[in-house]
């Protein structure tokens, strides 16, 4: 997806011809950076996203097309989430993130979601993080309905929540 040099001062791109069709692309670059190196047969090289930018980028998505697209990004999402950890991150747990584990609420299940969480951050900067912040802040406000914990585990919204 071409974005580089085309997105706006907004992180957005509109189509050609006339625009009509504009796509956020916030997340891209942060995905870009991110992306692992990769060698395929016969000497290809390419890139693969990350879990964290995948997870950015689900998030992003989420916001713009849960209305159109119902659950398919949300589900994706909670699918990150719960295998975050046995996705070769559970070793960072009893070393990088050794403190968490000792804390009397720790809760092994959601390890993997914090730590999903603390990469994401690595690729933010503040202005980033303010758009994700609010996102998943208007998704977590007990006060209000929250369209996002639903959409990602409707028979334990409460878990997804968590």
């Amino acid at each position: 997806m071409p974005f580089d040099g085309v997105e706006s001062n907004v992180r957005k791109i509109a189509w050609p011809p006339r625009g009509e069709f504009v796509m956020d692309v916030f997340g891209f670059c942060e995905a870009l950076v991110a992306a692992h190196p990769v060698l395929l047969p016969g000497n290809v090289q390419t890139r693969v996203v990350s879990l964290p930018a995948l997870a950015l980028l689900k998030i992003v998505c989420w916001q713009d097309r849960h209305y159109a697209f119902p659950r398919k990004d949300a589900h994706d999402l909670q699918m990150i989430l719960c295998h975050y950890l046995s996705a070769g991150n559970e070793p960072r747990l009893w070393d990088e993130f050794a403190v968490w584990t000792q804390g009397d609420d720790f809760d092994y299940e959601l390890a993997g979601p914090r730590m999903l969480g603390h990469d994401i951050r690595r690729l933010l900067d503040e202005s980033g993080l303010d758009q994700v912040a609010d996102v998943l802040l208007q998704q977590t406000d007990s006060g209000k309905p929250v369209l996002l914990p639903n959409e990602m585990n409707s028979t334990d919204p409460d878990r997804a929540l968590a």
